[in-house]
C-alpha cells in the first residue's frame, strides 16, 4: 500500500478520467460503427491510469498496457489476441523493470 495520502487533485483528475472514458466508450457507440462490446477495455485501461495518479505505478501502468492492448486488438489495429499475446509478457517484464528500478532507487536514498 502506498504511503503518502491521495490528494484532491489526484482524485479529481482520477475521477474526471474515468468519467471521459465511460462517456468516450457510449459516445463512439453512438455516432460510430464500433460498439461498446469492443471498447469497453478503454474503460478499464482509464482506471489503470487512474492508479498510476493516486501512487501505484507499476500496477496503475500494468493495467492500463494490458487492456490498451487489448483495445487495440479489438479495434482491429494489431493481430487478434490469440496471435498478439506475446505483447503482454513483454509489457509485463518492462513493469517488472520498472518496479525493480524504482525499488533499488528508493532503497539508495
Amino acid at each position: 500500500m502506498s504511503g503518502k495520502p491521495v490528494g484532491r487533485a489526484a482524485g479529481l483528475i482520477s475521477g474526471a478520467l474515468l468519467l471521459l472514458s465511460v462517456a468516450a466508450v457510449f459516445l463512439i457507440q453512438n455516432f460510430g460503427s464500433v460498439g461498446v462490446g469492443r471498447t469497453w477495455p478503454a474503460i478499464v485501461a482509464a482506471a489503470g491510469l487512474c492508479l498510476t495518479f493516486i501512487g501505484y505505478l507499476e500496477l496503475g501502468l500494468g493495467v492500463a498496457g494490458v487492456f490498451v492492448i487489448w483495445l487495440l486488438s479489438n479495434l482491429g489495429a494489431i493481430a487478434p489476441v490469440g496471435k498478439s499475446w506475446p505483447i503482454f509478457l513483454i509489457w509485463m517484464v518492462v513493469m517488472l523493470i520498472v518496479g525493480f528500478l524504482r525499488s533499488r532507487s528508493s532503497r539508495t536514498s
